[in-house]
């Protein structure tokens, strides 16, 4: 994943700068601007400038410092998530600490400057956090997420979501010998993988099967059943494992799943909110390559043109393909997607990017007469030198 890796060597390097940016993305999917490392820096390089005996840090204190910024820039380069650096921004503060208490000068610019660093950072902070925002759920007294009750509940089957989130958090509410699988991100699992032949074993067992999913307020049609347009999408997602939706109507489990408007609002106000539980029809898939349309040849030059030219966000081999009303596409794990139209055109768009980027039409890139910017892919984070 290449999502919060900086592009190039000095936005790297400079990134305890970049992290002070208010901008979504950069080591964390929203804004979470982070001043401390920047104060670590101008406080480390003070230290470092100075070089007296009576600033010097103890060994320990040394040790700490120099292993933090060992970590801190191998993640950087390796990956960038912020999930998998938490133990570096724990210890960004104290460290922070340690080295503002070495500072020359008087008691009295110390504090000045530790107030100036906590008015940036809390102002960085209400500026741009919202509570609640990533809450999925309210939390109350009752263990677990709160839904309605229903047959369902009771019953064993097998449930299959295909969800970036896979909402276990709705496991303890149904029968114990009920089954449940996320296909979201089994996509690319294949035969004679042993994870493809368990989820096909418990697919082909006779347990009854059912799709859990989140109710989409903009897609519900008559009786709060899902639009056709949801169903075409759902079954998109549920075809490379051989399931698809029956006909037969969904059945709606109410839940506080998301934020919604307030408890005094009226109920006629209320969106509804929940999950739909659809049946759903099994048949083993067939093998890899005859369950979708092929991808012409002259489509597949293309978009492997573009992988040659640009690998580090078009990988080769690691695309997913699909075909939808006459638009093929290619997603990579880099976030970003290639699409191409009945019109010959080739698109690509990068998953924080408002629109699609055109790279040209499928004979000009199988010449080679294109040219993309793989240096910095638009929807990517400007660092402010860059900023035009």
């Amino acid at each position: 994943m290449v999502r919060f890796q900086p592009d190039g060597w000095l936005e790297g390097l400079l990134r305890p700068l970049v992290l002070a940016t208010p901008n979504k993305g950069i080591y964390f999917e929203a804004m979470a601007p982070d001043w401390r490392f920047a104060f670590i820096l101008a406080c480390g390089a003070v230290l470092l400038l100075r070089r007296r005996s009576t600033d010097a840090l103890p060994f320990e204190h040394r040790q700490l410092m120099w292993g933090l910024v060992a970590a801190f820039y191998l993640w950087t380069f390796l990956i960038g998530n912020g999930r998998y650096f938490m133990t570096g921004l724990v210890l960004a503060g104290p460290l922070l600490l340690m080295l503002w208490r070495r500072l020359p000068g008087t008691a009295s610019f110390r504090w000045m400057l530790l107030a100036i660093a906590g008015f940036l950072q809390i102002q960085a902070l209400a500026q741009t956090y919202s509570p609640n925002r990533w809450g999925l759920a309210r939390w109350g007294h009752e263990p677990g997420l709160a839904i309605a009750d229903s047959p369902l509940r009771r019953e064993p089957a097998v449930f299959i979501t295909a969800t970036a989130i896979s909402y276990s958090i709705l496991v303890p509410q149904f029968h114990r010998e009920s089954r449940w699988s996320n296909v979201a991100g089994q996509r690319d699992i294949k035969p004679p993988m042993p994870e493809y032949a368990r989820l096909q074993q418990m697919l082909a067992g006779p347990l009854p099967k059912y799709a859990v999913l989140p109710i989409a307020t903009d897609f519900i049609a008559d009786a709060d059943q899902p639009e056709g347009i949801a169903r075409v999408v759902f079954n998109d997602l549920l075809a490379p494992q051989g399931l698809r939706l029956t006909a037969e109507s969904c059945r709606v489990l109410p839940s506080p799943l998301v934020p919604g408007p307030r408890e005094s609002a009226p109920d006629a106000l209320k969106p509804l909110r929940g999950f739909w539980f659809c049946p759903l029809s099994y048949t083993p898939p067939q093998p890899q390559g005859q369950q979708h349309l092929e991808m012409p040849a002259s489509v597949a030059e293309a978009l492997s043109a573009v992988e040659q030219r640009c690998g580090r966000f078009f990988i080769p081999g690691a695309g997913i393909e699909r075909y939808f009303e006459g638009l093929w596409s290619r997603s990579y794990p880099s976030d970003i997607t290639l699409l191409a139209n009945g019109e010959g055109t080739v698109y690509f768009k990068y998953y924080q990017a408002l629109n699609p980027t055109v790279i040209g039409t499928i004979d000009q890139i199988r010449r080679g007469a294109f040219s993309i910017p793989c240096d910095k892919i638009p929807g990517r984070f400007v660092p402010f030198w860059q900023a035009e």
